[in-house]
């Protein structure tokens, strides 16, 4: 026979709390998914438009390079009517110092900072010696995409670096400029790297 007792302690522990559904997909804190599909991955659908819209493989979709023109044309390879992976490097750098070049000047950027410039720093000795190393990047590389423009006066270097490398717009007509951006722009940032070994 049970006590009364043992009794109450056995009510108190059926009444505490809701019970809990079993069965169902849960979030990592515990309560319960209202994602209609949560076993899906987060990139699924970047991945599944760009097999559909530019025919790039499935195990390479989700790469980052896969995600703008240049970076499919580096997938295709230069044998594939693509280009190489050191004019692929080469061309990204140059992305980069012209993104630190833009955030040097100040220029106002709509996607990142709403109003003015780049972000104001507390260090300003410091600040305007990185913004005037940003500057001479640039404007060497700059120099030597003019360098091999005027090397190359039927093609239009420019109009690939803005329209391919800048706004990442699909314009298959101007690969081979973009493969002689590519190559100015390797053997520059070449020359860059064995001096500052040497150094």
């Amino acid at each position: 026979m049970t006590s009364k007792a043992s009794k109450l302690r056995l009510k108190r522990k059926q009444r505490v709390g809701r019970p809990i559904k079993e069965g169902v997909a849960r979030t990592d804190s515990g309560q319960i998914s209202r994602a209609k599909n949560p076993a899906e991955p987060a990139d699924k659908v970047a991945r599944e438009a760009r097999m559909r819209i530019f025919g790039v493989e499935a195990e390479v979709a989700s790469t980052p390079e896969a995600a703008s023109f240049m970076g499919r044309l580096s997938l295709l390879g230069h044998k594939g009517g693509g280009i190489s992976r050191d004019q692929y490097e080469a061309l990204v750098r140059f992305s980069m110092d012209r993104e630190s070049y833009m955030k040097s000047i100040m220029a106002p950027d709509s996607l990142v900072n709403v109003g003015d410039g780049g972000p104001s720093s507390f260090d300003e000795e410091a600040d305007a010696e990185s913004r005037a190393r940003a500057k001479r990047r640039y404007m060497k590389a700059r120099d030597a995409i003019q360098a091999a423009q005027n090397e190359n006066r039927t093609v239009n270097l420019w109009a690939a670096i803005e329209h391919i490398v800048i706004k990442n717009m699909n314009f298959s007509h101007m690969i081979g400029d973009l493969r002689l951006v590519g190559n100015a722009l390797h053997r520059h940032y070449q020359g860059l790297d064995r001096r500052r070994e040497a150094a």
